[in-house]
């Protein structure tokens, strides 16, 4: 096992070890729970399914955010204010109204 990390607070006793084969392993904090694992010793409220349940949780989080985004861009695109967060479509934009200028003060209003 080469590389250890630190446990967060839930984990005092525990912590992740990377194995040979490139999977990390929980490795309890005290013996009795590695030599016997009904022993009273746990890695603090961790279980996979917990974990797997918080990650579910917080991608539906971002993807309802995402979805929220895309509403109000929406909306902005509709009223004609420009999205701040789109810069280098604003750049594209003024650089094609120059052209326009440009290819109008050559050519004339009605060579559109």
């Amino acid at each position: 096992m080469s590389r250890l990390v630190k446990p967060g607070p839930m984990l005092d006793r525990c912590y992740w070890a990377m194995g040979e084969d490139g999977f990390s392993i929980l490795i309890p904090g005290c013996w009795n729970r590695v030599h016997d694992p009904d022993a009273a010793c746990t890695c603090g409220e961790w279980d996979e399914d917990t974990a797997r349940e918080t990650i579910r949780g917080l991608e539906r989080h971002v993807y309802a955010v995402r979805h929220e985004n895309e509403k109000l861009r929406a909306i902005l695109r509709r009223a004609g204010i420009p999205d701040p967060t789109r810069q280098y479509d604003w750049k594209a934009e003024n650089a094609r109204q120059r052209r326009r200028r440009m290819h109008l003060s050559i050519n004339g209003e009605d060579c559109g």
